[in-house]
This record gives structure tokens, sequence and C-alpha cells, in this order.
């Protein structure tokens, strides 16, 4: 029965999470600056991560301010990685064009600025490549997962 309470505790807790995100991104991010958007996407994955009992330390960090662009390339186990990476850098994901068609999930990327790409499409790639060195050249970082 207490195992049963805590998983019911806890989905309720991610649908408010989630509900959370759809409505900071719908009535607040708009109307907001970047560097607000940054701090409150970090503090969301935070807490996404919290909700599951997972901590994040960082361990070091980048100089700042970061010099050029970088380009953080990763492996990707699940979308933990993806919370993990968004509370502890400021970045831009890389990800394939069906992710923008997931239900909930797929708005939330998109709103996040996520850079998405028609794998099916050839001149797809030559179109993303241009946009990742434009956000490299804006001293951006830009994050792809190497699958």
């Amino acid at each position: 029965m207490r195992r049963q309470i805590r998983r019911a505790t806890c989905l309720i807790s991610v649908v408010a999470h989630v509900i959370g995100a759809f409505v900071r991104l719908t009535l607040v991010f708009p109307y907001r600056s970047a560097e607000y958007r940054r701090r409150a996407t970090a503090s969301w994955a935070t807490r996404a991560l919290g909700l599951f009992g997972i901590s994040l330390s960082v361990r070091g960090a980048p100089a700042s301010p970061v010099p050029s662009g970088v380009l953080l390339v990763a492996n990707h186990t699940s979308w933990l990685d993806i919370q993990a990476l968004l509370a502890a850098v400021d970045t831009t994901f890389v990800a394939k064009s069906e992710v923008r068609r997931w239900p909930v999930f797929g708005w939330i990327a998109t709103e996040i600025g996520s850079l998405f790409v028609e794998r099916e499409r050839p001149r797809a790639l030559a179109e993303a490549n241009a946009a990742i060195q434009d956000l490299l050249a804006a001293v951006k970082c830009v994050t792809g997962f190497a699958e």
C-alpha cells in the first residue's frame, strides 16, 4: 500500500511539473529575457531530476566567458541525460525531427529552442550544419548525441 501511494505521489508530482513547464513556456517565457529563460530551464531540469531522487553534481566549469562556441557531443542513454545537461549547461540541442512530433516533450523541445534535423531529407544536413555554425559563431553551446 505504501509503495502504491509513493508511486501515485510521484506520478502526480511529475504531471504537475510538466503542467508547470507548459504554463511557464506559454505565459512567461515570451516576455522574459534569455538569461531568465536559461535559469528557469536549468531550475526546471534540476527539479525534474529531483523528482526521481537524482541529485546533480557538476565538477569544474568552462571558462567564463566562453571564448568561442562549444560543440558538445555526448552519448545518450535516457531522457535523464537531457535533464542533466539542461541543468548544467546553457545549450541548444540538435535532435531528429521526429522528436518535434512527440506529445508534450516535442513541444517542450521546440519551445526551449532545439534544432531539429530531418534525416530523410538530403539537404537537411547542410542546413543543420549552417545553423550549428551560426550558433557556434554566436559563442553558443550546441549539444548533439552521436547515435
